[in-house]
């Protein structure tokens, strides 16, 4: 992705000033010519920008930009940044709010500086540079200033269980009649689902048994920001026999917008009556 920010047309009157010729018939000075790149009229602090984030995050430097002291950049025309390469999309640079006036009023002074933010949305390494150019009365080349864009990814965890209820082997007991069932009674439990940080669900949540019983999955919520609970109705003929739940990889995505990858196994039985 490129940003492109763009000065164009400096006052009429300093155009004027800088190409206006005396009253005798001179011949005009020879315009001077520049090498396009890296010329010695800008200066960039620091001369590189290196980040290191985690994928789906975003950090923002400053480079600054000022001249080097000569006399050239009082005749500023236009000055462009843009950010290209390779990888150029992982990187932004901002535009600075400043007219002509006051971006060549900085530029002389303390410098300008540009925001270069880094957001990868895939893993890097990622390679760019930011490209700031300058367009001067009476040089023909612009002058220009490169900065390599250096950006690295690195991988934060996913959300990792740290306890169940019921623990894995352990078992649990009904906590409630469900009503207005014709037939056998049914009995409502939970199941939770504790993580070590916040957690949502993903669209594609799947929760499900891997043998057959009686249970009934009858909703799937996130409580206390880090636990997934999941609703249960079910017979106590069949409660008793092993429950091997499983939910799949991708299911739980946690802080970072990391998903858990792997499969979560629970097995579980439940003891007691249905209470009246």
């Amino acid at each position: 992705m490129k940003k492109k920010i763009k000065y164009l047309s400096m006052l009429a009157f300093l155009a004027v000033f800088a190409i206006s010729c005396s009253d005798t018939e001179e011949a005009a000075e020879p315009e001077k010519t520049l090498k396009a790149a890296d010329s010695p009229l800008l200066v960039a602090t620091p001369e590189e920008l290196y980040f290191d984030i985690a994928v789906g995050n975003s950090l923002e430097k400053n480079v600054n930009i000022k001249n080097a002291g000569l006399s050239s950049l009082s005749a500023l025309t236009n000055f462009t940044v843009i950010v290209q390469g390779a990888d150029a999309d992982q990187f932004v640079a901002e535009e600075p709010n400043l007219n002509l006036a006051q971006l060549l009023q900085a530029l002389l002074g303390n410098g300008i500086n540009i925001p270069v933010s880094y957001f990868p949305t895939e893993s890097g390494p990622h390679e760019a540079e930011l490209l700031v150019t300058a367009t001067l009365l009476g040089v023909v080349a612009p002058v220009q200033k490169t900065i390599p864009l250096h950006g690295t990814t690195t991988a934060l965890p996913g959300p990792v269980v740290v306890s169940t209820v019921p623990a894995n082997g352990g078992s649990t007991t009904f906590d409630s009649r469900v009503p207005n069932v014709v037939g056998t009674p049914k009995g409502q439990y939970h199941i939770d689902i504790v993580f070590n940080q916040n957690i949502t669900t993903t669209g594609d949540l799947d929760v499900e048994y891997l043998n057959t019983t009686g249970a009934e999955i009858q909703t799937i919520q996130v409580v206390n920001n880090n636990t997934l609970r999941i609703t249960v109705w079910e017979e106590s003929l069949s409660a008793s026999v092993p429950h091997y739940l499983v939910i799949r990889g991708g299911s739980v995505r946690g802080t970072n917008n990391v998903v858990n990858q792997n499969d979560i196994n629970l097995t579980y039985s439940v003891t007691g009556g249905i209470p009246n």
